[in-house]
């Protein structure tokens, strides 16, 4: 499950509701945006919401910010599914829509209130994913969902363990072992290989490693970080979306010479 973090970041915003505007495609549809002004560790900017309660979506727009990439954030109700789209990457994720997520009606009437935040109960959801596969099939999407990211790829993403970041895949001495071990690497799919990164492990790799007294293991770094800030009656709940690629790493022990004092030395 997200971890839920209180108070790691300094987030408040002032909410401000444009008039409700009726889509030219369903004049009866009502498509209601809204424009938020957000202070997020000292750096302000501007999110926007679209909320369609007859689709039964929300469309957030993120711009860029201190670590964080701009993002199109869409929630499908329908489907239960959420996509984040990435202009300067140029790439989609998919993932489960997230169950602290407010329903559209929900949102709406929250985003409609006049009633002061209480900045004193901001919650911060703090996730972790990794990249499982391309989406070669977009006819499984909603029409709301393929729409939403027609030129990119479409990555489907599934929720990491903190404790998967680091994985060791071999110990010290594994030169003594056979070569038939080398199977116990698999290699990292490209879709979830970091930038340059190595993919595979060798036999002559594993001996390498091992020469030079070290082991191999998974290392996952964050390639993506995104985040999104709604309201939720009187608080505030930012989500924090962090997306890890995969690389295998040689890494050697670092050993502690013993001290000198203390030892027992041959007299002259």
């Amino acid at each position: 499950k997200p971890a839920l973090v209180f108070l790691l970041l300094v987030v408040t915003a002032n909410w401000t509701s444009a008039s409700p505007v009726r889509s030219a495609r369903s004049p009866s549809r009502k498509v209601v945006d809204y424009k938020v002004q957000i202070s997020e560790t000292g750096t302000e900017y501007n999110e926007t919401i679209e909320v369609d309660t007859e689709k039964q979506t929300e469309l957030f727009k993120v711009p860029a910010h201190n670590d964080v990439d701009e993002s199109n954030i869409l929630h499908d109700f329908k489907t239960n599914m959420t996509m984040m789209l990435l202009p300067e990457k140029k790439i989609c994720y998919l993932m489960p829509l997230s169950e602290e997520v407010p329903t559209p009606a929900k949102l709406e009437s929250d985003l409609d209130q006049t009633e002061e935040l209480d900045k004193d109960k901001t919650k911060i959801i703090d996730s972790k994913w990794t990249v499982d596969n391309e989406m070669a099939d977009r006819s499984e999407l909603s029409e709301e969902l393929a729409n939403f990211c027609p030129q990119y790829p479409i990555y489907q993403v599934k929720m990491m363990d903190d404790s998967l970041t680091v994985t060791r895949v071999e110990t010290e001495g594994t030169q003594h072992r056979s070569r038939r071990h080398a199977r116990s690497f698999p290699p990292i799919h490209p879709c979830n290989l970091c930038a340059g990164g190595k993919g595979t492990v060798t036999y002559w790799d594993k001996c390498w490693c091992s020469f030079r007294g070290g082991y191999w293991r998974i290392q996952k770094r964050v390639v993506s970080r995104i985040c999104v800030t709604i309201r939720v009656g009187c608080r505030l709940q930012h989500y924090v979306y962090y997306v890890y690629c995969s690389q295998y790493v040689c890494e050697r022990p670092t050993y502690r010479p013993r001290p000198y004092y203390g030892r027992n030395l041959p007299m002259a």
